[in-house]
């Protein structure tokens, strides 16, 4: 991965502010499912039961030198978390990887490489070939005076932890197919290649020329996959699926950077472009079968995650400018006359919206008004590739995670019920961010 045009300006203006829409109330709620992992205030990976507050701290060390990243799940409960930050570390490079098993204990180094730096990471949607017990965890790594990326997939089985290097590329993103045995890859923003899990082989590079988008979207339900194709004709990006070989466009001619997701059932697409002139553009939602447009957002999206039932969609856009006539507050239907919210207004703002779209209905409403942390910003800013891989909904599809800077500039993992009309958000840690468990 690397950073996307726009959005660093956009980064560096809103971590600077300090306010804050809706404050958090230091309530739980007591039927809010599954667990929140989360760097706390000190760098630290806790994991917390949001239905009764209930806190486990896994790790203990963390110090101005030493800060963990990036709490990932995999939907089979176990979960990895990194170490270090190389804004704070000491050693120029040294990348660590841990993995509890049940997110209740500890977790264990099973990986660790000097040279190189963490980046991200991505688990398996299932099991390994053959193996009930065993998952794999595909992590992208900074290769320091190689320019350039590579992913290690790291196998966790009960016979102890192996790895290996399956490729290099920069950028390098990549999706996991459903049953964990193939991944599509996007690199160096040319090729498109098809990797074999199994056999450790690349099956296939399409005989296309990747298009203007970051990371590839495998289905969550079958052997189809997303991608962007170049179209040489009007030098734009034509949204490609693959299916059984065949490649065909699902929607053609799409200006800027485009960026994409599969409902979770798979049965609808949702994309967004980027451009210079016009910045972040509405969501468009198509029936991933015809290509035919389902739904279309009033607002221009600066990131965006389907719920885990697919019915509705949950996307940020920046918030409009205090005190112009489209300012609208949380709770406020959203209409077709609100802010478009383009990144050519950043200047004039400092916070994020929050609004919940459902699908089926075409009714959004904007729930909460905030000022992301650092590592909020990172997730919103390589939103296509987290989708796959980090949940911010919770299992039910009824509550979101997020995290922000409140007025005094403490970061605070929120969790917000998207049911519920004029719901205030509940603080359930101080950290500066929060990933929902699968289940």
């Amino acid at each position: 991965m690397k950073p996307k045009f726009g959005l660093m300006v956009f980064s560096l203006f809103v971590i600077s502010a300090a306010f804050t829409e809706t404050l958090a109330q230091d309530v739980v709620p007591g039927d809010a499912p599954g667990r929140i992992a989360i760097i706390n205030e000190q760098f630290n990976v806790e994991v917390v039961d949001p239905a009764t507050g209930d806190v486990v701290a896994l790790t203990q060390d963390a110090s101005p030198t030493r800060h963990y990243q990036w709490p990932t799940w995999s939907n089979d409960g176990r979960l990895a978390y990194f170490c270090c930050d190389l804004s704070v570390a000491r050693q120029a490079a040294d990348a660590q990887v841990y993995i509890s098993q049940d997110a209740a204990d500890p977790g264990k180094l099973i990986y660790q490489t000097g040279g190189e730096a963490f980046t991200y990471a991505y688990w398996s949607p299932s099991n390994c070939a053959g193996d009930g017990n065993c998952r794999e965890l595909a992590v992208l790594l900074s290769q320091f005076g190689a320019g350039a990326f590579k992913v290690e997939i790291i196998r966790d089985d009960s016979s102890g932890p192996s790895s290996r290097t399956v490729g290099t590329g920069a950028p390098y993103y990549y999706s996991w197919s459903a049953d964990g045995q193939r991944m599509i890859w996007q690199r160096n923003n040319e090729s498109i290649d098809l990797y074999d899990a199994v056999g450790d082989v690349v099956l296939q590079t399409l005989p296309v020329r990747a298009g203007i988008f970051p990371a590839p979207a495998w289905s969550p339900a079958d052997g189809r996959a997303l991608f962007g194709t170049f179209n040489a004709a009007n030098r734009s990006t034509d949204l490609s699926i693959i299916d059984d070989a065949e490649v065909r466009v699902l929607r053609a001619d799409l200006p800027g950077a485009v960026a994409f997701s599969w409902s979770p059932d798979s049965t609808q697409v949702a994309y967004r472009t980027l451009t210079r002139e016009e910045g972040a553009g509405p969501l468009v939602v198509l029936d991933a079968g015809t290509g035919d447009e389902v739904a279309r957002s009033s607002a221009g999206v600066l990131g965006f995650f389907w719920s885990p039932d697919s019915g509705r969609v949950a996307y940020l856009t920046l918030s409009p400018t205090q005190g112009s006539p489209s300012a609208q507050q949380p709770g406020e239907i959203v209409s077709a006359a609100s802010d478009r919210s383009s990144l050519a207004a950043q200047n004039q703002v400092a916070t994020l919206d929050w609004i919940i779209w459902d699908i089926a209905t075409n009714a959004e409403l904007r729930v909460a008004r905030f000022v992301p942390t650092t590592e909020m910003i990172y997730l919103i800013s390589y939103f296509d590739q987290f989708n796959q891989s980090h949940r911010l909904w919770s299992p039910d599809s009824r509550y979101l995670v997020y995290a922000d800077e409140t007025i005094g500039g403490q970061p605070t993992v929120n969790i917000l019920d998207t049911t519920a009309p004029n719901a205030v958000p509940f603080a359930v840690a101080r950290g500066r961010i929060g990933i929902w468990s699968y289940d």
